[in-house]
């Protein structure tokens, strides 16, 4: 079994498992708990609407979304 310490200052989480690359992958997605950043927050996406006065142009792109 691997055994790897997290590498910042004060953390005691160890990421265990027998393949190195799972391990590899805790440690590595392990820090967003500290300080996520803001590119890992989710947008949310904006849903397309429709109106009556709408041209038949928005009424494809409100089909095609």
């Amino acid at each position: 079994m691997l055994i790897v310490q997290c590498p910042i200052p004060g953390c005691d989480y160890t990421a265990r498992h027998t393949e190195a690359s799972i391990v590899s992958a805790f440690i590595s997605a392990h820090p967003m708990i500290h300080a996520p950043s803001a590119e890992a927050k989710v947008k949310r996406v904006k849903r397309p609407t429709i109106t009556s006065a709408g041209t038949s142009e928005d009424w494809a792109y409100f089909q095609a979304t």
